[in-house]
């Protein structure tokens, strides 16, 4: 019976053993586990918020790319349905800046600033409204008629 007391012993401390390696091979892998997601977190983050400020700017240029190709369309709209000849040489002067800004763009769109994204976004909105104006009938230039016969028929007058 003692040689089986004694062998219980042995057991349970080999037991107790195991189950103290067990835990604490646990707890230095639950360490170095939290301490690898923290580097990961410290390298991704500043990834992920990069890779955002490079989709806000790439919205940013379809935004500003829409702002011209609505523009564009919007122009060609009102020109179709536009008598007036002054409307209508306003029109092909914004439409000829609006080229010019859509060629310009193909080429160096990628290498724009934020800041200049805004900027020519804000400026094809300001011509929307100049081609909106002509679209109601409100002209940014005005024609002036000067009435020559009174002062062609006072000169004639002084030669007979």
């Amino acid at each position: 019976m003692m040689a089986f007391k004694r062998r219980k012993a042995e057991t349970l401390t080999f037991s107790a053993e195991f189950k103290r390696d067990y835990i604490a091979l646990t707890a230095m892998g639950a360490f170095f586990l939290i301490l690898f997601f923290e580097v990961a977190l410290a390298i991704c983050i500043p990834a992920y918020l990069q890779r955002e400020n490079t989709m806000a700017r790439e919205v940013a240029r379809y935004r500003m790319a829409a702002a011209l190709d609505g523009l564009r369309y919007r122009i060609e709209a009102v020109s179709k349905r536009e008598k007036d000849e002054l409307a209508l040489a306003e029109l092909r002067l914004i439409q000829w800046d609006a080229n010019l800004w859509a060629g310009y763009l193909r080429r160096e769109k990628q290498y724009l600033s934020d800041a200049e994204i805004a900027d020519l976004t804000s400026r094809f909105q300001q011509m929307a409204t100049f081609v909106n104006r002509i679209a109601t009938k409100k002209t940014v230039s005005r024609e002036y008629r000067l009435d020559t016969s009174r002062y062609v028929n006072s000169l004639l007058n002084k030669e007979k």
